[in-house]
């Protein structure tokens, strides 16, 4: 009885350090797959990037807007003067921080559209 236990223990651990090969196997190998299908991704996207290089190369290093398209005016874009871009810098900074704090507290502290 004792020895058949002995056996059946033994069979068990050897089944178990099968199964643990298999496992490590499989995993080698979508591992290996996974990093073949990454080193295409990467191929693919250093070749986007060259492409793109090229096409900015050939069209200049200056942006341009698409033929038939006007460049939209950004409101604040006509002051040249820098300390009013400043205060608005500013403005716009402390409002962003008091909209977090806001969020935070779950109140409103800051209504920024005037009623």
């Amino acid at each position: 009885m004792l020895e058949s236990e002995v056996l059946s223990n033994r069979k068990r651990l050897e089944q178990e350090a099968r199964a643990a090969k298999e496992a490590v196997a499989e995993s080698r190998v979508h591992h290996s797959k996974i990093v073949e299908q990454l080193e295409k991704e990467k191929q693919k996207i250093q070749q986007d990037v060259e492409r793109l290089e090229q096409l900015r190369m050939r069209r200049g290093s200056a942006p341009s807007t698409p033929r038939g398209v006007t460049p939209i005016k950004l409101p604040g874009s006509e002051l040249k003067d820098s300390k009013v871009k400043t205060d608005l810098y500013r403005t716009a900074l402390n409002v962003r921080e008091a909209n977090k704090i806001a969020q935070y507290l779950k109140k409103d502290l800051v209504n920024i559209i005037p009623s």
